[in-house]
């Protein structure tokens, strides 16, 4: 399956609009990175260890040109305010204007629904934990060693 990252980031936030839940910068470059590592699909991203976990440039540069298209929008969240999320990347929402489909087998899907419904700390918790050699430049790494 060769999709465009631009298809899989409308596909995650997408799928993440049919679950009613947010996602957010973080939590989407690590969604993309598990469904790459851990399912094996081909998404066309390179992740390099960053200040909260395996991040990838490619991500960022495809959101700024999905916005700039008006296919997603980045909402900022009206308590901006609140210390019991991690970075200032948890201010922001990211809502598709445009569903996108990507045909997925059943265990891939029901699998990012979990990525998708889970609580951004413990998404991260868990990339931490499997995957330590992407967290040697993390700022968080002694809070979910």
């Amino acid at each position: 399956m060769n999709e465009s990252l631009s298809n899989w980031i409308l596909f995650v936030l997408s799928r993440a609009d049919e679950l009613k839940s947010t996602i957010n910068k973080v939590k989407l470059q690590k969604i993309l990175f598990l469904m790459k590592e851990e399912l094996g699909l081909d998404i066309p991203a390179n992740f390099k260890p960053y200040k909260y976990g395996p991040y990838s440039i490619d991500i960022d540069k495809a959101l700024k040109e999905l916005e700039k298209r008006g296919d997603i929008k980045i909402n900022v969240l009206s308590n901006t305010n609140r210390k019991d999320e991690i970075d200032s990347e948890y201010k922001y929402e990211i809502k598709a204007s445009k569903k996108y489909e990507i045909e997925l087998p059943e265990g891939d899907l029901s699998y990012l629904d979990k990525l998708i419904t889970m609580p951004t700390t413990e998404l991260l918790a868990y990339v931490y934990i499997k995957f330590p050699q992407y967290t040697k430049r993390s700022i968080y790494l002694k809070k979910f060693s």
